[in-house]
């Protein structure tokens, strides 16, 4: 799969990203999830963040602000005490309603080893269902117009009618890296159905879609500037970043892989245990009582979210009550009707997916180190609703390691140790052959993994002058029509207690090409 080549005419400009736009537009970001949609838009012409919409309407929410609002949808036709469809947090307890329809969009895409086993029968089981008569297009087009609707509302607020009227507006959907032809054509389908970049008279609005790791990826790297970077959600893709000033560039090193193996495949083995130990008690109840958006399944999101930040085994309750029950109590307490999961049930649920995560990242790391023979990945990006798990991302740390640490407090070092890091930095024709590798320093046990941590700090910076070292000695490649070149390089530290100093020294190609010192005093930490 190409890298921007997606259905929905994704153009060169994301391969090259100015932070500040000058074309005077307004772009609005639709995240459709599985289970829950966010929205964000800007001003082009305004120097200023990306404003996210936290209001979302409907009662069932916890809180006034709340950044992502359920991906469900009930009807009129099937819940007599409401007039038009509810959707989102408008979609009460007790309703018949639909949800997960997103990943009825996708019928055709072949299965893949990495996919969740428990789809097909969450499918067979009726949790994901359709109307009588409607498709998943219809479905996901009358929930897209209450969203569009709303951000709509939105915008005429934030920006003012008059500035809404004359502005055109970009809207950005994301998608799985996997989808295929078929569901992209189908997702920009009920997008446009619902109204999106479709107003009459503006025929300058537009409909683009980016898939779920480019976004991120984009997203990451405004934030980050280093030079391989993979992103892995249930769609997991490398890129390597070829460039940072004074425009962002970078380049998949590889076809991206994924599976239907995000948050929702929690849910599917969470199903299957309780189908498991309750039997036909709990596949009997209605999907208002125990499907995606009921109360049980809201009590079950809380656990997911929590789960992993607390080592100390315990049980969890959520209630549902059901009838016809003969079964330990361990459990189910019958007389309060809850649900008894422990944190070996949820270490069962989670390890079959967070295992299938961890292999999409092998597969991609292997063969995007196939791909940059003279480099290695160097970080690994966690998005998505799943990315925020605490349980994932330690089994991801766990797996790939952390951060790498020059001096580690409370060891003993002597005058005269040293330790060495490798370091690699791209080079381009037009930039100085001059690079500065930063020196930061934590007193944290645990190192932070990004620099813009508040327990980080600067301590002093090493030039590294390449000026009089070979560079056909190193690899590079052409981009662009110009070559790159990977500039490696050594960066010993070197404990001189006797001078009260550390000293650091780059050397590249058995040539020294910097040195640098930083005093015991302002190196307070060690």
């Amino acid at each position: 799969m190409s890298t921007f080549g997606g259905f929905g005419g994704i153009d060169s400009r994301l391969n090259s990203i100015s932070l500040v736009s000058r074309d005077k537009k307004i772009i609005v970001a639709v995240d459709y999830g599985t289970t829950f949609t966010g929205a964000a838009y800007v001003n082009s012409i305004s120097d200023i963040d990306p404003c996210i919409i936290t209001t979302w309407p409907g009662a069932g929410r916890d809180t006034d602000h709340v950044f992502k609002t359920p991906s469900t949808i009930a009807y009129p036709e099937e819940n007599k005490k409401i007039g038009k469809p509810r959707w989102g947090f408008k979609v009460e307890p007790g309703m018949k309603f639909y949800s997960w329809t997103k990943l009825l969009l996708d019928t055709n895409a072949p299965l893949t080893k990495y996919d969740d086993p428990m789809l097909e029968q969450a499918t067979k089981s009726g949790i994901l269902q359709l109307p009588a008569d409607k498709d998943a297009v219809t479905v996901v087009a009358d929930y897209l117009t209450g969203v569009y609707e709303h951000i709509m509302h939105i915008l005429e607020k934030g920006l003012t009618e008059p500035i809404l009227s004359v502005s055109p507006i970009e809207f950005w959907f994301t998608m799985p890296a996997i989808w295929s032809d078929q569901a992209q054509a189908a997702t920009r389908e009920a997008a446009q159905k619902a109204g999106f970049g479709s107003r009459p008279g503006r025929l300058s609005d537009a409909i683009y879609m980016i898939t779920e790791p480019e976004a991120a990826a984009i997203a990451a790297l405004t934030r980050s500037t280093t030079d391989i970077v993979s992103v892995p959600v249930k769609d997991i893709t490398t890129y390597l970043v070829t460039e940072t000033e004074p425009t962002l560039a970078f380049e998949e090193l590889c076809t991206g892989i994924g599976g239907k193996c995000g948050s929702t495949a929690l849910d599917r083995n969470f199903y299957k245990l309780m189908s498991e130990r309750f039997g036909p008690a709990f596949d009997a109840l209605p999907a208002k009582k125990k499907g995606p958006g009921s109360n049980f399944m809201r009590y079950f999101e809380v656990l997911k979210r929590n789960f992993g930040h607390d080592s100390e085994d315990t049980t969890h309750e959520l209630e549902l009550r059901m009838r016809s029950l003969q079964v330990d109590p361990q459990y189910y307490e019958e007389e309060e009707g809850m649900v008894i999961i422990s944190d070996q049930d949820l270490r069962d649920i989670f390890d079959p997916v967070v295992n299938q995560i961890i292999d999409l990242i092998k597969t991609q790391m292997e063969d995007a180190n196939k791909e940059m023979e003279h480099g290695k990945i160097n970080r690994i990006i966690l998005v998505g609703g799943f990315g925020d798990s605490e349980y994932l991302r330690q089994a991801v740390k766990n797996t790939f390691g952390s951060n790498e640490k020059m001096i580690i407090t409370g060891e003993k070092y002597h005058e005269d140790d040293c330790m060495t890091v490798d370091i690699s930095q791209s080079h381009w024709p037009a930039n100085s052959l001059k690079k500065t590798a930063n020196l930061y320093v934590s007193d944290l046990i645990e190192a932070p993994e990004r620099i813009e941590h508040p327990d980080v700090k600067h301590i002093g910076s090493i030039e590294c002058d390449f000026t009089g070292v070979d560079l056909t000695q190193f690899e590079s490649k052409i981009i662009d029509g110009e070559r790159v070149y990977e500039l490696n390089y050594v960066l010993k530290v070197i404990f001189g207690a006797q001078e009260g100093i550390l000293k650091f020294e780059a050397t590249s190609k058995g040539k020294v090409i910097g040195k640098s010192s930083i005093t015991f005093a302002k190196a307070s930490y060690y």
